[in-house]
């Protein structure tokens, strides 16, 4: 019976293909193989790519780089000029003398802001020391002259944060107290150092700016 069943299937469905090479049945199970891998490192890739566009949404970038944060910008560096440095210089070595504050302030008298509006911004020390009456009087330009004595006269510009540049010219009378006199620059036909040349040639050159007299701040 079962030899008669599996003889109706020979008759009907015919004899059975024969048998690939196996050299044949070998490179197909490579490629196959290949094809397989190909997909799926295609399908890594594209989830790698949907997991950085989710990570974009959720950081607020839609191409799901990372920014890198922000550096400190570098302090720029201020760099005076060779006048700047000069005058700076020129300042430093004329000190303060506040003393003259002994003269505002208190019972019956003017406050120190209006004293000193008409105040002679530089002058002599006891001591004999040129300086200045506060922090923001500002030496530009200076000029020592050899007077033969003991205090050389000083000649000087200055400025301060309510005053326009002046010159000074400072020195001692033969009786130890201070003379302060005082040209605006603004009225001369000369630059300081022919004033200052002047000076020490005891001439005045044409174009001098007229000198006025001025009052020590530092009660001489």
């Amino acid at each position: 019976m079962e030899t008669e069943v599996w003889a109706k299937f020979d008759t009907e469905f015919g004899a059975e293909p024969p048998l690939r090479p196996a050299q044949v049945v070998l490179a197909d199970g490579r490629r196959a193989l290949r094809r397989r891998r190909v997909a799926v490192g295609a399908g890594a890739f594209a989830a790698a790519a949907v997991a950085a566009v989710a990570l974009g949404q959720l950081t607020g970038d839609p191409t799901g780089s990372v920014e890198p944060a922000d550096q400190p910008s570098p302090t720029p560096t201020r760099t005076l000029s060779s006048a700047a440095l000069a005058e700076q210089k020129l300042t430093a070595a004329v000190p303060v003398d506040t003393s003259w504050q002994q003269e505002c302030g208190g019972a019956a008298q003017p406050t120190c802001e209006a004293y000193q509006e008409d105040l002679t911004v530089i002058g002599l020390r006891p001591d004999g020391v040129l300086a200045r009456v506060s922090d923001d009087v500002i030496v530009s330009q200076r000029h020592d002259i050899d007077s033969g004595t003991t205090s050389p006269i000083y000649v000087v510009e200055v400025r301060s944060a309510t005053t326009n540049a002046m010159w000074f010219v400072v020195s001692r009378n033969l009786d130890g107290r201070a003379v302060i006199r005082r040209a605006d620059p603004s009225q001369s036909q000369i630059d300081f150092q022919t004033f200052a040349d002047g000076l020490a040639a005891d001439h005045s050159p044409s174009g001098t700016p007229p000198l006025s007299r001025e009052t020590s701040p530092f009660g001489q």
